[in-house]
């Protein structure tokens, strides 16, 4: 089973060309960390790229909203990286994750000391 869990500006550009479906078609489970989907839906406008798409996407159980256990250590790295960022790469290591999809190279290279 292949799992992925996403930071926000790939739902972003993936909703940008109508193509988030793609995250579901190609991997059996995927995973939003909550700071995400906070950052996608704080916006007071609906038609912001990604917003209405990742809610749909949660209320068809195609994307699984995913709480972070290990809360300390983001708080304590947050000064590194964003919320959003640290609790992809550490979601990913925390659900063994196949993929974890950032596009930002500072938030990459955090990430491959988590491996």
């Amino acid at each position: 089973m292949k799992t992925i869990i996403t930071n926000t500006s790939p739902v972003i550009a993936l909703s940008m060309i109508n193509k988030l479906h793609l995250l579901w078609e190609l991997f059996d489970k995927v995973y939003v960390p909550e700071a995400v989907i906070k950052e996608l839906t704080s916006s007071s406008h609906e038609s912001d790229f990604g917003r209405s798409e990742i809610l749909n996407a949660i209320e068809d159980q195609k994307v699984i909203v995913y709480s972070v256990m290990d809360k300390e250590l983001v708080h304590r790295m947050y000064a590194k990286l964003h919320y959003e960022e640290l609790e992809t790469i550490i979601g990913g290591k925390e659900l063994n994750s196949d993929f974890v999809l950032i596009d930002e190279r500072a938030t990459r290279d955090v990430a491959k000391n988590f491996s």
